[in-house]
């Protein structure tokens, strides 16, 4: 019994010892920088042999090496998804273990292939093809060395230019992870930097954060940015606070709502949406028992960004009336808003029959572009509006409709304001010109003729102007006029301010059309009809205006300057010309550019979203009149002769 209790103790001091060695060993080796292990991260999947054939190369060059699998569920081609893995991954593992990564659809290409090592001391052999990118980022970077394919690269594959992930990227990874060569063996260093992939950091500006979407918690649709919690605790979130979320895809928006950041998914409803941090302590979207990203088509991607503003304050009230151009006066006080911090300069958030719509605090409708919302002071009071368009219409609101406006971002459109904030006064004296004061001219754009179409401000009305224009209107001989502005009441009580416009009312060739500002409305589309039959009908000289003579007068005279071959340059330098007569704006000032982005946006609507220039702007005019408008080609055909 001794003596067999004596050789137990032998062998197992034999077996203590062995591992000793085999421990010091190892432990030299790691010293030394011999890397510990070899993981493999692919677009391959598993259906076929591609990775056993890049880890059969890899035992072929040593039985010995451990080897791991990062995944090779990466979705084809998709380099992001892949560079999002590894930094997922990398830092788990011990220093000098080496990552074979291959997603590469420049495989065969003149993409470098390399291996890239971290500061932190992990070799990532692969594509430069921005797969290390995100890895870089966070480690940092060492030195990357192109792999001299003529030395490095399995033998007998020479020939082989598509499965470099076997034949170069395997073979290499596999010789360093193994020690049979150095990193200064695997050939030249990189001169210059390795390829990345643009993408929105997480920044912080105001109370507004953004940040990129690089995955979704893909099991449940969840929605995850790369906004971490120490950045987003700059807005001192608290639980419950109401935040308005941006979703873009490349620039377009795909998503936006209002939600709360919460501690977690049950704090809300069941199919509300909420803001809460994930597991890595990122900042995150989801819906409470339901996948964010198939509700609203949002995916993950450096194309992808998320914006969350902080929601500041907010004032709520009622419709109170809706006037004939679609405008929404609210029962809200301007001093409420006043109390609560708002300002002309705000980003707000208009919130009405469930509609969430952004919004400028802004004096006046011209201090946004064509289309966009707007809140401003009106009577002491907030109005809603579209510049050239409908708010209530567009938005389905009736009187006693409730309203919220939100303080979303103090001051951001205040910039914006001084360049658009255009200022007229009433005085003659501070005009070179009647006719500038007046904001009266002939057009003699493209094919119209001398003597023909004529634009001007209101002729008739209780405005410093108003006289200017009527003598200037009889001196050039109008027949005709075109009444955008005025419906048939108040075209009646104008007639008292000019005798030469009553007597062309008199004569049956006055028409007033009572007109909205929007060209994309039936109305606009169905009285722009009436009054060019009316025209058609009626002798030149025309005279065509609204209050002012810029907007509306601005787009039916576009509209025909473009059917009688006027140019691109010369359409919007006469819309522009009355923003010039009133407002002394001069052109090459960012005043000047703004006003002209109104026509070109208002001919690109027109056009269903797509570019206008001198190739197709007659077309675009031509399809909205007959399309649009409703006339024939016949009856253009008759306008465009009454107009040469």
């Amino acid at each position: 019994m001794l003596q067999c209790q004596g050789s137990k103790n032998s062998s197992f001091t034999k077996v203590i010892v062995a591992l000793l060695v085999i421990l010091s060993t190892l432990s030299m080796l790691f010293a030394a920088g011999r890397p510990n292990a070899l993981l493999f991260l692919t677009d391959f999947g598993l259906k076929d042999g591609a990775v056993s054939a890049m880890k059969g190369v890899a035992f072929g060059v040593d039985p010995d090496l451990r080897m791991f699998d990062v995944t090779h569920d990466i979705p084809a081609f998709s380099v992001w998804e892949g560079a999002y893995r590894l930094k997922q991954t990398v830092e788990y593992w011990p220093t000098n273990t080496v990552f074979v990564c291959v997603v590469d659809p420049g495989v065969g290409t003149e993409r470098n292939p390399i291996v890239l090592k971290t500061k932190t001391g992990y070799y990532l052999v692969g594509p430069d093809n921005g797969l290390f990118s995100l890895v870089a980022e966070d480690m940092g970077i060492e030195e990357v060395r192109i792999i001299d394919v003529e030395k490095q690269r399995l033998p007998g594959s020479e020939k082989s230019y598509t499965f470099h992930g076997r034949d170069i990227f395997a073979y290499v990874g596999a010789r360093l992870a193994s020690g049979q060569i150095k990193f200064e063996d695997v050939g030249p260093v990189l001169e210059g930097d390795i390829v990345t992939i643009p993408y929105q950091k997480p920044t912080i500006e105001g109370n507004t954060v953004m940040g990129n979407i690089p995955v979704l918690d893909i099991q449940y649709g969840n929605v995850w940015s790369n906004i971490p919690d120490e950045l987003f605790e700059m807005l001192n979130p608290q639980f419950g606070d109401l935040f308005y979320v941006e979703i873009f895809e490349d620039n377009n928006l795909v998503f936006e709502g209002e939600m709360p950041f919460v501690n977690s998914f049950g704090d809300v409803p069941e199919g509300d949406t909420l803001i809460y941090y994930n597991s890595l302590l990122n900042v995150s979207v989801a819906i409470n028992m339901d996948n964010f990203s198939e509700v609203y088509g949002v995916y993950s991607g450096p194309e992808w960004t998320i914006k969350l503003t902080k929601i500041l304050s907010e004032v709520s009230g009622t419709v109170s009336q809706i006037d004939k151009y679609g405008n929404v006066r609210t029962d809200i006080p301007a001093d409420a808003l006043t109390k609560e911090g708002f300002e002309v300069g705000d980003i707000v958030v208009i919130k009405v029959n469930d509609h969430l719509i952004q919004a400028p605090f802004v004096t006046t409708y011209g201090d946004v572009d064509r289309g966009k919302p707007l809140i401003r002071i009106s009577d002491n009071y907030l109005t809603l509006a579209i510049n050239y368009g409908n708010f209530g219409e567009t938005y389905s609101l009736e009187v006693g409709d409730p309203v919220t406006i939100q303080l979303l971002k103090k001051g951001a459109y205040k910039s914006e304001l001084e360049i658009r904030h255009l200022v007229k006064t009433n005085n003659r004296q501070d005009y070179e010109s009647d006719e500038v004061f007046a904001n009266f001219r002939e057009v003699t754009v493209g094919k119209i003729g001398k003597g023909k179409l004529y634009r001007s401000s209101h002729p008739s009305i209780d405005d410093p102007r108003s006289s200017y224009a009527s003598q200037l209107m009889k001196k050039a001989g109008i027949r005709t006029v075109i009444n955008l502005s005025d419906s048939q009441e108040e075209l009646l009580n104008n007639l008292q301010y000019s005798d030469y416009y009553r007597s062309i009312y008199e004569k049956g060739n006055l028409i007033a059309l009572n007109m909205g500002v929007d060209p994309m409305s039936e109305d606009f589309a169905n009285k722009l009809r009436e009054g060019l039959l009316f025209m058609i009908e009626k002798e030149p000289p025309y005279l065509i205006h609204c209050v002012e003579g810029k907007d509306r007068a601005g787009i039916t005279v576009a509209l025909l300057e473009a059917i009688m071959d006027a140019s691109v340059e010369e359409i919007y330098k006469d819309y522009v010309k009355s923003y010039e007569n009133y407002f002394h704006v001069k052109p090459g000032t960012p005043a000047y550019d703004a006003i002209e982005k109104i026509i070109a946006d208002l001919f690109k609507e027109i056009n269903n979203g797509k570019p206008v220039d001198d190739s197709n702007i007659k077309q675009v005019a031509m399809k909205y009149l007959t399309e649009k408008v409703g006339l024939t080609q016949e009856q253009i055909a008759q306008l465009q002769e009454k107009l040469k």
